[in-house]
């Protein structure tokens, strides 16, 4: 068939040893990112050496991005976070889980996390509710961007949630009392 024929050349392109050869089977896979992605482009994006076809192998990514794409596009979030991240903001909701799964791992920075905890916010949608929802209750390093991205997703609190994240706000209400009345004080031992 003619599907078949064309991964068959599109995984000769990617596999080729040549730069130009590997960049046209991307070139073909970003237009038809949102309807197809072919098993190859995980195995790119994990073993590529050339910076630029890596680069562009992140940059192809769409909605119909696998799982093994998307968490091998997490892999690379180290080096290129504003690639890793628009990656998965294109693929959409399906990224939500790998990224949660990949925030779990560790390994990450705190601001790593924060600005993983943001996108699955920016993603959106039920799947991000849910994940945020979990994150909120086994791990709160990250309140803040978790506050945040909950407010990007809509997220409507349950009543278990609800009595977590009142105590949150608590706390910052009065940690906010705190820090006003510190700055007011180191004002007027400055005068």
């Amino acid at each position: 068939s003619i599907r078949f024929t064309a991964e068959e050349l599109i995984a000769t392109m990617i596999r080729s040893g040549n730069t130009a050869d590997r960049k046209i089977g991307l070139r073909i896979l970003g237009i038809v990112a949102d309807e197809y992605d072919h098993p190859l482009h995980a195995v790119l994006l994990n073993n590529e050496k050339d910076k630029n076809i890596l680069q562009y192998g992140l940059e192809i990514i769409g909605k119909a991005a696998s799982e093994d794409t998307i968490n091998a596009c997490l892999q690379c979030f180290s080096h290129h976070p504003k690639l890793v991240k628009a990656a998965l903001l294109n693929a959409g909701s399906k990224s939500v889980n790998p990224i949660e799964i990949h925030i779990h791992k560790g390994g990450l920075s705190a601001i790593e996390s924060a600005q993983l905890i943001l996108l699955i916010g920016k993603i959106g949608g039920e799947e991000a509710r849910l994940a945020l929802g979990r994150l909120i209750t086994e791990n709160d390093s990250n309140l803040p961007a978790m506050i945040k991205a909950m407010y990007r997703s809509k997220y409507k609190a349950t009543n278990a949630s609800r009595i977590l994240l009142e105590d949150f706000t608590r706390a910052y209400l009065r940690f906010s009392v705190e820090l006003l009345f510190m700055q007011r004080k180191l004002q007027k031992q400055s005068q």
